[in-house]
């Protein structure tokens, strides 16, 4: 099952992406830092254990901190032709490859 997953992922990600990319959405100077640390961390995610005891108090952290972040009143949004800023390369790295080492450790570990 998890090799079809992996295929069905890809396949998904790479429709999203070149929607974006058509339709102008997609800042491919922003998005460079980001597949820079995720991609090479997503096989080593991948290869880690990690006890069911230790996954599911940290999902359920991470999920409930977004759900408060999503929850939380924003500033006014940015209008659709505004400049997109550019993204400090260091901190864009380490956000890919985090966010996807910890979905990978996580995947693997679920039952």
């Amino acid at each position: 099952m998890k090799p079809t997953a992996l295929v069905l992922n890809i396949l998904v990600a790479s429709i999203a992406i070149a929607r974006y990319a058509r339709a102008g959405a997609c800042a491919w100077a922003v998005l460079q830092p980001f597949l820079l640390g995720s991609v090479p961390l997503a096989a080593l995610g991948g290869a880690l254990p990690l006890p069911g005891a230790f996954y599911r108090p940290v999902v359920a952290a991470l999920l409930l901190l977004a759900a408060a972040r999503l929850l939380r009143p924003t500033a006014a949004t940015r209008p659709a032709d505004a400049a997109v800023a550019p993204v400090p390369v260091g901190p864009a790295v380490a956000a890919g490859a985090g966010i996807v080492l910890l979905a990978d450790i996580y995947d693997r570990a679920r039952p």
